[in-house]
């Protein structure tokens, strides 16, 4: 619904004020209106409401009794799994924030966000994972453990409903920020989601995310204030396109969620959810993957919306009118949400011109955990619009139909494979490796619309530069895994604006190029290191040796193809398994692909690039 009068700038979308509870009330109540329905699927079992709501009081006394308080901040260290969804509720039933820590990430970046969050108690599941050594006065509880005789009674608590969750995210100063969510916003993003896709008790939602990917929260408890099933699906499952395509054939979902790279991928397979409703969000839907998704499901949602917006807050049903535009919109605001377009001196943009995107409505986070700095950029009150909004720092337009459209960023910020990224907090850490003098980050796409993340760097002394493994175990003890480029590429100086800043777009644009300042013997001596490592991972295990068999090793076909397609994505060529089983070992494989490239890109020791040669 739009607004009366002559107005383009806003959009707005307004119920009845939502009533104070938090998510766990509305589980509560569904609980106890359909006690024997199924609540949640996990490893091949199905669990009733009133068996989900008795595993969540049982956890609650336990943390009752280990002195946990309404307020209190618990950090969650547990994989995809049954405990972690009890976790979650049982927090909420002590009127407690639950604060996910990312399983995927280094110690170090572990304990920059319990430094931060300070905790009352960390949860996690030592039947699932070990719990690292971390630097916290925060009791620690096993969730695996059941409740004993004698833990505390507790009630759900009374008070007003504060914060759901902290999901922190990629910060520019280094550091990861915290997001701090109330369960006001999250009930609203709820509601107006079940409402907008007509989400109801027979449905069941694909759970696919990263607890600590805030998308999670609505595939897990949109089910669970609806009379809906919560499909978990397990880490391993999600991380590879062919078992998730087994997994939603054996027990279809009716709505799968996910990022456009997730889809892609999905595309790939033999999978048909003739049934399903896709929500794409978290990345750009093109309208190639629009269209290719539409052809195999019954519903393709284009979803919008920061962390600090709850989620999502726009939505668009994809037509097929949309495949035949430039971008796919990102839709009209959800229930409970206002959208503004504004041009750069704050005042609302005319339809059809680009501006600032603005978020407002009940939707909107509390703000930045202890960053009141943070808070006071990011969210603004606007002459006119008489708000509290968020600067989003992406650039779109609304069209005259007051569908919103997504153009680009305002600033340095990236989406890759759905994730936040802030290339300043890995470059100020490629910074501090011995050796680079100058670094940036971009992420290319090749010629087949694959993404990878890159780094560009200078050296201080191109005989000093650290290798590319040297690179990657340096930010392997600061960042997950796909924070970490897979691209490294030596340059003798970076490309500037006119205005003297980094060009990034330059770099996005640049050809593949070679890795390091070295000679060729060196660079595939390198590879061979970098390939040792990228089947290691395939395979579960430490780095092969160089000259291990892939296949001698555990290798199979399918682990094959996924060890080939690391490599391809790395070097940036097309290869085919072929290549894997005439040369099984890493220092084989290397030399294969040193005798296969062409001289002119195997030679050159680095690369000089001008804004004139961009251009050309």
């Amino acid at each position: 619904m739009r607004d009366g009068g002559d107005d383009h700038e806003a959009a707005r979308q307004f119920e009845a004020e939502t009533p104070s509870v938090s998510v766990y009330d509305l589980f509560q109540t569904q609980a106890r209106s359909t006690p024997n329905a199924i609540a949640v699927i996990w490893d091949e079992r199905a669990y009733t409401y009133v068996q989900l709501d008795e595993a969540v009081s049982d956890l609650a006394r336990r943390l009752a009794t280990a002195g946990v308080a309404p307020a209190d901040r618990v950090a969650l260290y547990i994989p995809r799994s049954l405990d972690m969804l009890v976790a979650c509720l049982a927090v909420w039933k002590i009127g407690a924030t639950y604060v996910p820590l990312d399983l995927a990430s280094p110690v170090a970046r572990v304990q920059m966000a319990l430094d931060q969050c300070r905790p009352a108690a960390i949860l996690y599941a030592s039947a699932l994972r070990r719990l690292p050594n971390l630097a916290t006065p925060a009791g620690r509880i096993d969730v695996s453990r059941p409740a004993r005789e004698g833990d505390a009674c507790v009630k759900t608590t009374s008070t007003e409903p504060g914060a759901a969750y902290i999901i922190f995210t990629s910060g520019s100063s280094g550091a990861p920020k915290g997001v701090i969510v109330d369960h006001a916003a999250l009930c609203s993003l709820l509601r107006s989601v079940r409402d907008t896709i007509g989400f109801s008790a027979s449905d069941v939602f694909a759970a696919t995310s990263s607890l600590s990917f805030d998308i999670s929260a609505l595939e897990l408890f949109l089910p669970l204030i609806s009379g809906g099933t919560a499909y978990l699906l397990d880490e391993g499952v999600t991380r590879d396109a062919v078992r998730l395509c087994e997994a939603l054939d054996a027990r279809p979902a009716t709505v799968v969620q996910g990022t456009p790279s997730m889809w892609r991928a999905l595309l790939q397979t033999r999978w048909r959810g003739q049934h399903v409703q896709a929500i794409a969000g978290g990345e750009v839907l093109d309208p190639d993957l629009a269209r290719g998704l539409s052809m195999r499901v019954a519903t393709v949602w284009n979803a919008y919306g920061p962390t600090e917006a709850t989620i999502w807050a726009t939505m668009h049903r994809v037509t097929r009118q949309d495949f035949e535009a430039a971008a796919i919109p990102i839709g009209v605001p959800l229930s409970n949400t206002v959208t503004h377009v504004v041009d750069s001196f704050g005042a609302p943009a005319a339809a059809d011109t680009p501006g600032e995107i603005l978020i407002g409505g009940q939707g909107l986070a509390r703000g930045y955990l202890d960053r009141p700095d943070l808070d006071a950029d990011r969210f603004q009150s606007y002459p006119g619009l008489g708000e509290r909004l968020y600067r989003t720092g992406d650039i779109g337009y609304r069209r005259t139909d007051g569908a919103l459209v997504f153009l680009r960023r305002a600033d340095a910020q990236i989406k890759f494979r759905g994730v936040r990224i802030e290339p300043g907090e890995i470059e100020a850490r490629l910074l501090a490796t011995r050796g680079v003098s100058q670094a940036a980050v971009a992420v290319r796409v090749d010629d087949q619309d694959r993404k990878s993340l890159a780094a560009f760097l200078v050296a201080q002394c191109v005989a000093d530069a650290p290798t590319d493994a040297e690179l990657r175990a340096h930010l392997g003890d600061w960042f997950p895994e796909s924070m970490i480029p897979s691209v490294f590429v030596w340059m003798k100086t970076l490309p500037l604006t006119t205005s003297g800043k980094v060009d990034r777009s330059a770099l996005s644009a640049l050809a593949p190029a070679p890795r390091s300042p070295t000679t060729s013997v060196e660079r595939s001596a390198r590879l061979a290191e970098t390939i040792a490592e990228m089947w290691g991972q395939v395979l579960g295990r430490e780095p092969l040796g160089l000259d291990e068999d892939f296949f001698g090793a555990g290798g199979d076909s399918l682990a094959a193809l996924n060890a080939v397609f690391l490599v391809a994505s790395s070097v940036e060529r097309d290869l085919n398994v072929t290549g894997l089983i005439e040369h099984p070992t890493p220092s084989s494989f290397s030399a294969y692909l040193a005798a296969t490239a062409a001289a002119t890109e195997r030679d050159r020791p680095v690369v000089d690039v001008t804004l004139e040669s961009v251009a050309r």
